[in-house]
């Protein structure tokens, strides 16, 4: 096997050796890594070939499929329930996972910050002044809801006012 240039396109047979070796469950970069080429010429690659990205998207589904039906058998043996509880903690997190005693969840947090714009609203008297505040918590809560991290490190210096 010879490492293909970075101008070179990948040829069938190193198509064919990435798609085995993320078969088993390698990522992208250490296949390529593995057979020398890069990850641009992985992309030139797929862009070019389309059979070649479905040979890949499946080869990259079959190591986690492979394993969830390993689980889904071991679970129908009620000796085996801790894969029940392993699935549960990583496919619902929120309503299974364990959690630290001090943390909070997604939906107390909402909570907290429904409570804090009904406080809002009834405590600050200036209309431009309650209305900038309850945008910035109906902001929070947004990035609550879609999992985004609420509080990013840029934010976290920027002034009250911007």
């Amino acid at each position: 096997m010879t490492s293909p240039t970075e101008s070179q396109p990948l040829s069938d047979d190193l198509k064919r050796e990435f798609c085995m070796i993320v078969l088993i469950g390698c990522d992208r970069e250490t296949a390529s890594k593995y057979l020398g080429c890069t990850l641009g010429q992985l992309q030139g690659a797929l862009r070019q070939d389309p059979q070649f990205a479905k040979q890949l998207a499946r080869a990259e589904a079959t190591p986690e499929f492979i394993h969830m039906r390993n689980l889904h058998n071991a679970a129908k043996d009620e000796k085996h329930w801790r894969v029940s509880v392993w699935w549960l903690e990583r496919c619902a997190p929120e309503r299974y996972a364990r959690r630290n005693p001090d943390s909070i969840s997604a939906a107390q947090l909402r909570q907290i910050i429904k409570q804090l714009a009904n406080a809002i609203a009834g405590e600050v008297a200036s209309r431009d002044d309650r209305q900038r505040l309850l945008a910035r918590l109906a902001n929070i809560a947004r990035d609550v809801e879609s999992d985004e991290p609420v509080l990013s490190s840029d934010s976290a210096h920027e002034s009250p006012t911007s």
